[in-house]
């Protein structure tokens, strides 16, 4: 009986260390898987935040700052989620700055084109000017820039303009001065109306808004002042023609009409006497003899001496110069004519034919016989 009890305690004993065994083997099991989970998640979580570090720096429209933040918290992220959650954000961020820089971009094109196109109309500027304006405007990506270059240079070409405009103003006063103080007497109405022409056709011209630019007053001022040269030299030429020892005189004036051989002539004939001729005139280069109507404006004849005595229309001598012209198929002689004035002018000499106060009419389709202006 006793051995009976101590073989089952013994079989008692064995199945607890079994049963115990087994129990420890189960936990120490259950403590190790748990432990691989668990090192597996910090892994995956430690190469999930090692991307996402990699994923944002490599966001190029993040700034250094907003990187080393989002890579900040990472590093504090205990989930998955959290860093999806972050790399979502900065994703974003990014995508929102590049969306926003690429409008920025597009603004800044399109200003600097609208910039460039405004320096190009700038009409004062010199070509150089254009090119250096423009040349700032393309090297800048600065809004503001872009408005303080458009608008330094359209001070700078309204500052051009201005300056041209002054300095034509400045010489149009300077020909009315001279037009008041040294062509008053009637033996200088010539060169009065010539400047006085030039200054009337330009007040006519920069009525026009297009032509208020400063190339056209910087031409207008050339031209004003050639024509006070101009007008002071013939000053001089008629002051020349005033002496004694250069007097001018008509001795004939006439339409001439005859048949000869049955064919009908029609002459303009010109007789004018002096003393010194052929030095004076027959032999300057520059002689011209002007046979006009003042009250029309209408100039006939423009005389020029070394062809048209070469062509014997002048048959000069030392004492008398003698023109003569056919009237046959001439546009500006045909019908009505009236000569009311005869210039003759030299390279030292501006006369104006004294005419008696007379003019010479006829007209060339019915006129028939002589007329001089003598007859009158």
């Amino acid at each position: 009986m006793s051995k009976l009890k101590t073989k089952k305690a013994v079989i008692w004993t064995v199945v607890g260390l079994l049963v115990a065994s087994s129990i420890i083997g189960l936990t120490t099991g259950l403590v190790i898987s748990k432990q691989n989970n668990k090192n597996n998640k910090d892994k995956e979580l430690q190469t999930k935040q090692t991307n996402s570090k990699i994923a944002i720096n490599e966001l190029s429209s993040l700034s250094k700052e907003e990187k080393a933040n989002f890579i900040e918290q990472l590093d504090k992220t205990k989930t998955i989620n959290e860093i999806d959650t972050i790399l979502t954000i900065a994703k974003k961020l990014d995508q929102d700055k590049k969306t926003a820089n690429n409008q920025k971009l597009t603004e800044i094109q399109t200003k600097k084109q609208s910039i460039l196109d405004s320096i190009s109309l700038l009409k004062n500027l010199e070509q150089d000017q254009i090119k250096e304006y423009q040349n700032q405007a393309i090297n800048t990506d600065s809004l503001i820039e872009l408005d303080s270059i458009l608008q330094t240079a359209t001070n700078k070409d309204q500052e051009i303009k201005l300056q041209a405009f002054n300095d034509f103003i400045k010489v149009k006063i300077d020909a009315n001065q001279y037009i008041l103080n040294n062509l008053n007497k009637p033996i200088y109405i010539d060169a009065k109306n010539e400047l006085e022409s030039k200054i009337k056709d330009f007040d006519q011209r920069f009525e026009d808004e297009s032509n208020k630019v400063a190339n056209k007053y910087n031409e207008a001022k050339s031209i004003l002042e050639n024509a006070i040269f101009h007008a002071s030299r013939d000053v001089k030429k008629v002051d020349t023609a005033q002496l004694d020892e250069n007097k001018l005189e008509l001795k004939e004036l006439k339409f001439q009409y005859h048949k000869d051989n049955k064919q009908i002539v029609k002459n303009l004939i010109v007789t004018i006497t002096g003393k010194n001729l052929d030095k004076r005139f027959n032999n300057d280069p520059k002689a011209v003899l002007l046979i006009q109507n003042s009250k029309q404006n209408i100039n006939y004849f423009k005389v020029d001496f070394p062809i048209n005595i070469e062509h014997k229309v002048l048959n000069n001598t030392n004492e008398q110069i003698n023109f003569g012209a056919n009237l046959d198929d001439r546009k500006n002689t045909k019908g009505d004519v009236e000569i009311d004035k005869l210039v003759l002018i030299s390279d030292n000499e501006y006369h104006i034919i004294d005419l008696k106060n007379k003019s010479l009419k006829f007209n060339t389709d019915t006129t028939d016989k002589d007329v001089s202006i003598f007859d009158s």
